[in-house]
């Protein structure tokens, strides 16, 4: 009777030596992060029939005890993917094989679920199981209005093993902006203290120009840490806003600041994969992109952009 109850979940292999908000997170990516915790705080969440934190790591067996409020909404379950965005999702894949799926994530979907958030790449992962009987797992994100580059892990160790790459910096990433404003430097480190989740986290950014003119630059940049809209925060430090950003900017101008979407591209994803062999890949820009580069006057042939990993 414990174990059919509908306010009892099971914990799955793939979520063996998890936190529970982030099997919450991903069980119920309609609600937002902080909501979650909220439950848990009052004790509505259980692990064995115990009150737990956030912190909590999942083991084999465990039994999760889930409230009314999450199993009355969970958008996950209810959400039929049309046919045309099946198709249209499975164009994103740049590269696929039996462990990782890479696709090029568009400007405007959001990677997880949140409060103002209707449709997000989490609920569209089912169209991306292929062979497997799982889909695949969301191991690292990118802001929503951000294009590019998005690893996905398909099956628990590779999960793992790219989780606990992302977490000691060992994957070398890459995105080109288009920025307005005076460009001070060719090449230049960021360094300061982002607010985060009720703290403060320390956060390190590098830039290279790569063409510039008056008024605008084209820039690759290196993040370092991962802190929410981390580039954009950094940049704007230096009176530099990227174009088409509505959220972080100098100038309202709409003349200035126009594009349709946000040009900043993740543009390269380096790694070593489980057998030891250094892997690369790039993600084409979107059109918007290339036509503000050109319009601009900061074109360049990025293809030919070389990496060192």
């Amino acid at each position: 009777m414990f174990v059919d109850s509908k306010h009892i979940k099971k914990v799955s292999e793939e979520f063996i030596d998890t936190r529970i908000d982030y099997w919450l997170r991903k069980n119920f990516p309609s609600f937002h992060y902080f909501f979650l915790c909220k439950l848990i705080r009052k004790g509505l969440i259980k692990i064995n029939g115990k009150k737990c934190t956030q912190y909590n790591i999942l083991k084999k067996g465990d039994f999760i005890r889930i409230p009314d409020v999450l199993l009355q909404s969970n958008m996950e379950s209810e959400y039929k993917i049309p046919k045309s965005l099946a198709k249209l999702v499975k164009t994103w894949i740049i590269y696929k094989d039996r462990d990782i799926l890479i696709i090029n994530k568009p400007n405007g979907l959001a990677v997880q679920g949140g409060t103002k958030v209707k449709l997000n790449l989490d609920l569209l992962l089912d169209t991306l199981k292929f062979t497997n009987s799982s889909k695949p797992k969301i191991v690292h994100r990118l802001d929503k209005d951000t294009s590019g580059i998005l690893i996905l892990a398909r099956n628990l160790k590779s999960a793992k093993y790219l989780s606990s790459l992302f977490h000691q910096k060992q994957v070398h990433k890459l995105y080109l902006a288009i920025t307005y404003g005076k460009l001070q430097k060719d090449y230049e480190k960021l360094e300061s203290k982002i607010f985060q989740n009720g703290k403060m986290y320390s956060s390190v950014t590098y830039y290279w120009k790569l063409k510039s003119n008056k008024k605008f630059s084209l820039l690759i940049i290196r993040p370092i840490t991962g802190r929410k809209h981390q580039i954009r925060k950094h940049l704007l430090t230096k009176r530099l806003q990227i174009l088409g950003d509505k959220k972080y900017f100098i100038h309202k101008n709409d003349k200035l600041n126009n594009s349709k979407i946000l040009n900043l591209h993740a543009l390269y994803f380096g790694y070593e994969n489980l057998s030891g062999e250094t892997k690369q890949f790039t993600a084409n820009l979107p059109f918007e992109f290339i036509n503000n580069l050109k319009r601009y006057d900061i074109e360049i042939n990025y293809q030919n952009i070389e990496f060192n990993n």
